[in-house]
């Protein structure tokens, strides 16, 4: 997959000096890519790291609890330490970086294909993670209009 923008990280404006960005590292149950969105799985933790899969940001809680307002926003990170890009998918049951995303922060989000992206629209992550337009329950605001893409690719967005 390739960045719109041909950013080679998917965080590109935390808040990590501000002491407002946080970072996770737990194992993933299934495969994903850096800009995903991901949610906690409903697994024990394992050697005291929680367990995510990819998810969505439209709803919080689960059955009766449901909601529809926004969940928090942890997006996949490149892993630089074994040398992976934006570009370098993980495997189910990997080690992964998680960032957990703050409002204002700039990030690169995997886009799903097919989807026409205009710049200043709002997305939202769909059940697999990856994110769509969403004018409703938007969690991000595109900074770059993409037109249709073709393959799942990354887009800048601004964290709302």
């Amino acid at each position: 997959m390739a960045s719109f923008s041909g950013a080679n990280k998917i965080v590109l404006k935390g808040k990590y000096s501000e002491g407002g960005a946080e970072h996770e590292e737990g194992k993933l149950k299934v495969g994903g890519y850096p800009g995903m969105n991901v949610t906690l799985a409903n697994d024990f933790d394992e050697q005291g790291r929680q367990v995510y899969t990819p998810g969505s940001t439209e709803y919080a809680g689960t059955g009766t609890d449901v909601s529809t307002v926004k969940a928090p926003i942890w997006i996949l990170k490149e892993d630089w330490t074994a040398g992976g890009t934006v570009d370098t998918a993980y495997a189910a049951d990997d080690n992964a970086f998680i960032h957990m995303a703050s409002p204002g922060e700039v990030l690169q989000v995997l886009a799903l294909s097919g989807e026409n992206i205009q710049k200043g629209e709002g997305l939202t992550a769909n059940s697999a993670g990856k994110w769509v337009v969403d004018a409703t329950n938007a969690a991000v605001i595109a900074l770059e209009t993409t037109g249709s893409i073709s393959a799942d690719t990354l887009v800048r967005v601004r964290v709302l």
